[in-house]
């Protein structure tokens, strides 16, 4: 069937269920509530089933061979749907003695036919176990308790996930992120398709760095305001620090696209509305990156600033130039910064780090996490299910709350083993290899637009070493509709100035 537009303009249904969603999710507490990730998914859903509906499977793109480098991203969503499925305990303890461990020490009868519930078994074991001192030699996994009833199954027959709810969770967010990829790839190819969707991301990103850095700067102005709306679960990232995500996908960018604009106009950009929106959001977003207070973002901000400015330009003069001038204000802004709470931040990290303190300082939750791996080395716990197993890990007397490993990469090697682990390397070269042949394709243009997108993806799948923000739904979903739409990047025509 053939497609037809819904509008005048170059976009279809499709697309405004996507960018509407891309920009409702951030003022939902960033998608934090699990209310938002529903309704997100249920709309990126719809999205992909209007494409389908009126274009048939080509409406998804499948079929081509260019999307047979996304086969690994296939592959990771069957494993975390896999972890769901039941499996008799001879399976299971083949695959992860480790779970098949807990399963029995947790349910008594769970290898044996048994018509009382696995809940019971547990609060049973627990009643039991009240009076009893932990053994001395006793391993982290031997104290993992199962946190809620695991799904329904035949007798003794139990899924490779400790959290089968959470695993599921995450499966039908992943599902649709992978369809919005496909989707805005597709879409994305058509210039005028791309330059909607350029302009509405960019006007997100910069609506979002605007609206951080009154909520933080000025809370007397705007807060209030904020609060109000909270009380119908509506608002920015509860979190400052996760903010910054965000920001560091729209810093490269904007300051990219501003110096494209420049380089198209010359000294007549100065006068054109484009090239002033660009440096206003580019501001507005330094200005929210600052106020979030993260250590890391700041760095690799500034980071994808001067790669943008070595790669964009050519010549040993002008290179020489980007390294002093970016050494002299780089002095300049530390000084600046330091008196602010970001200095205020890195020095009470560093003493945290002297003194070891698992509470406030990741790598020693890290090292914790490394005996985790070791326990669940080929499946991993489930996706989702760290929070439940970690507690097990953490040296006694710690009663800090991780939710998150604050590492996505080890997070999913946690969560789904070195299945996960190898599908997410092989995800990432395959990645990498796509945006190498779009910069081939434009490698004449030198286009700085695109490079400032490409670092921002880069600066922020750096972050996600040492924190999470890929799994802050609103700046998922925007990652992929960038990660998209650098490789169907489509370079805007060149006007020389005669268009404003």
């Amino acid at each position: 069937m053939a497609a037809t537009n819904v509008t005048s303009g170059s976009v279809a249904l499709p697309d405004i269920l996507i960018l509407a969603t891309a920009a409702v999710l951030p003022w939902t507490w960033g998608g934090f509530e699990m209310w938002s990730v529903r309704a997100a998914a249920s709309l990126l859903v719809a999205a992909g089933a209007v494409a389908l509906y009126r274009e048939g499977w080509s409406g998804w793109g499948l079929g081509e061979r260019r999307l047979r480098w996304l086969v690994p991203a296939i592959l990771l969503a069957f494993w975390a749907a896999g972890q769901l499925v039941p499996l008799p305990p001879t399976v299971l303890g083949l695959l992860t003695p480790a779970t098949e461990k807990i399963y029995r020490r947790n349910l008594p009868n769970y290898a044996e036919p048994t018509t009382g519930s696995a809940l019971s078994a547990i609060e049973q074991r627990l009643l039991g176990e009240l009076d009893s001192v932990p053994q001395a030699q006793e391993r982290p996994v031997d104290r993992v308790i199962l946190a809620a009833n695991p799904a329904e199954c035949a007798p003794g027959w139990r899924p490779i996930s400790l959290a089968p709810d959470l695993t599921l969770e995450r499966v039908c967010w992943f599902l649709p992120l992978l369809l919005v990829f496909v989707l805005v790839r597709r879409s994305a190819e058509r210039e005028a398709t791309f330059s909607v969707y350029r302009r509405t991301t960019m006007a997100i990103l910069a609506v979002s760095g605007l609206s951080f850095f009154f909520a933080e700067g000025y809370r007397a102005g705007l807060q209030p305001f904020l609060d109000f709306l909270g009380e119908f679960y509506f608002g920015l990232y509860g979190n400052p620090n996760h903010r910054a995500g965000l920001m560091e996908l729209a810093i490269p960018w904007f300051v990219g696209h501003a110096w494209w604009i420049y380089r198209d106009s010359g000294r007549s950009a100065f006068s054109q509305a484009r090239f002033a929106a660009c440096v206003a959001a580019a501001i507005a977003c330094i200005g929210g990156a600052i106020v979030s207070s993260s250590k890391a973002a700041i760095v690799l901000i500034a980071g994808s600033l001067l790669a943008l400015a070595w790669l964009g330009v050519s010549g040993r003069r002008q290179r020489l130039a980007v390294v002093i001038g970016s050494m002299l204000v780089g002095a300049t802004a530390v000084a600046l910064l330091w008196s602010t709470d970001i200095g205020e931040r890195i020095g009470s990290h560093l003493a945290r780090l002297e003194s070891f303190q698992i509470g406030g300082a990741r790598p020693p939750a890290w090292a914790a996490a490394t005996r985790m791996v070791v326990d669940f080395p080929i499946t991993g716990v489930g996706f989702g299910a760290f929070r439940e197993v970690f507690p097990a890990y953490l040296p006694a007397g710690e009663n800090l709350r991780w939710l998150q490993a604050h590492n996505d990469y080890l997070e999913v090697l946690l969560d789904g083993g070195m299945i996960a682990g190898a599908l997410l390397v092989w995800l990432i070269v395959a990645f990498v290899a796509q945006l190498a042949r779009t910069g081939r394709r434009i490698r004449g243009r030198r286009d700085t637009s695109w490079l400032g997108m490409v670092l921002g993806l880069t600066a922020i799948s750096i972050h996600a070493f040492v924190d999470f923000n890929h799994q802050m739904p609103a700046t998922a979903l925007l990652f992929v509709i960038l990660g998209a739409m650098a490789i169907a990047y489509r370079p805007a025509p060149e006007t020389h100035g005669v268009r404003p």
